[in-house]
């Protein structure tokens, strides 16, 4: 995605004679002067747009010193894309392993899996993407390393999943916290988009409940010995539960 690049000449032999003129392009702009002498010359060249360029020079276009022409030279050829990729929003953020609960990171998970749309934009493969989380209000890191987007990925979902390890990694991480997900895509040329945050966020609880027994019957305690004939036992789940 250069804005412009330097255009280099080998003559093979010294000349006097070579000119920017000698040099045809397909397409853009060729800078005002061709810099160089003998055997070595170069100029800047300017894409006009998004496409592939050509640069070429012709059969006797110079001479060397002893008035013989030069042969054709290897056509050189270039593509410009200035494009960013299109815009997208980070998918579903879902945890695995142990005991599932949507929108919740616990101790029993072993991967979260986060899903990434990848346009049908030939300029994608070859180019990555990056996992991005943001801990609480902070600012956002990268998430594992980058993967490499292949041919084969194009018009699809790219699922990626990012282990235990590598999540409870980063720094911040820890009991009580909001994770939010985001992702970097770059095509081949390095051209760069940040997605829209992912609609899922995972809180962070991997406190293990604890549970306390007690008895709200006048004069009852754990351990002690009474003549109730029934007593009321309670317990304090520490956390608030749906399945005890």
């Amino acid at each position: 995605n250069d804005g412009s690049i330097v255009l280099t000449f080998a003559t093979g032999e010294s000349t006097t004679n070579f000119a920017r003129s000698d040099i045809t392009v397909s397409a853009g702009t060729l800078g005002a002067t061709l810099n160089g002498s003998g055997s070595s010359y170069n100029i800047t060249f300017t894409p006009a747009g998004d496409t592939t360029y050509t640069v070429n020079v012709a059969a006797n276009a110079y001479t060397d010193a002893a008035g013989n022409g030069n042969t054709v030279a290897t056509q050189f050829s270039w593509t410009y894309d200035g494009t960013d990729p299109g815009a997208f929003t980070t998918g579903a953020v879902t945890a695995v392993g142990g005991t599932v609960v949507a929108s919740y990171w616990n101790s029993t998970n072993t991967s979260l899996t986060i899903g990434v749309p990848i346009a049908n934009d030939s300029t994608l493969t070859d180019g990555t993407l990056q996992l991005r989380v943001k801990v609480g209000s902070g600012s956002y890191v990268d998430l594992d390393s980058a993967y490499t987007i292949l041919s084969g990925d194009l018009n699809s979902t790219i699922t990626r999943s990012v282990s235990a390890a590598v999540l409870e990694a980063i720094s911040g991480v820890t009991n009580g916290v909001t994770l939010t997900f985001n992702t970097i895509l770059k095509d081949k040329a390095n051209n760069t988009t940040t997605g829209t945050a992912s609609g899922t966020t995972i809180a962070v609880d991997q406190t293990l409940p604890g549970i306390t027994i007690a008895s709200s019957t006048s004069g009852v305690t754990s351990g002690s010995t009474t003549n109730d004939g029934s007593i009321v036992l309670t317990f304090a789940t520490g956390e608030s539960t749906t399945n005890f």
